[in-house]
């Protein structure tokens, strides 16, 4: 039987609020990990994307959980609560869990909580209104310019879809 990891548990930072939350700076590479497998289950393009835009959405959250506590405590506790939805389901972290199908699972289960809106919000805009990634997407940009989508050069050369 494989060994359970350890629970995570953030060191809380001092504030002059009375609540002290973790700082992103203190997230574990282990919650790190959860985040980057929750970006890529989300909006899954492994044909097409590499880490580096999901990272980069990833580290922009994490950069806003480090200026604003409630962010913090947001991220903090998602994550908690996606791990401990595995384990009560699978016996093992999200991050662990193999099958997409199964991942998928827990992230429809959580899918209207603020957790899941603030990672799907930050995805949405960080990979699809890139325009660094419009090419990957077979996207050329906006087309109203240039008489609208028909007329558009990108149009119907879409393979992925």
């Amino acid at each position: 039987m494989a060994s359970r990891p350890a629970p995570i548990k953030p060191t809380p930072r001092r504030s002059r609020s009375p609540v002290s939350v973790v700082a992103a700076a203190t997230f574990s590479a282990e919650q790190k990990l959860a985040m980057l497998r929750i970006a890529r289950d989300v909006y899954p393009h492994d044909t097409l994307l590499d880490n580096g835009p999901y990272q980069a959405v990833v580290d922009a959250i994490l950069g806003e959980a480090d200026k604003d506590e409630k962010v913090a405590k947001l991220v903090t506790d998602g994550l908690a609560d996606v791990d401990k939805r595995a384990q009560a389901t699978y016996k093992t972290n999200y991050v662990s869990v193999k099958e997409p199908e199964r991942r998928e699972g827990i992230l429809r289960s959580i899918e209207l909580t603020d957790f899941f809106q603030k990672i799907r919000g930050g995805l949405l805009f960080g990979l699809y209104n890139n325009k660094a990634l419009y090419p990957k997407f077979g996207y050329d940009g906006s087309s109203w310019e240039k008489g609208g989508f028909a007329k558009d050069p990108s149009f119907g050369k879409t393979d992925w879809f």
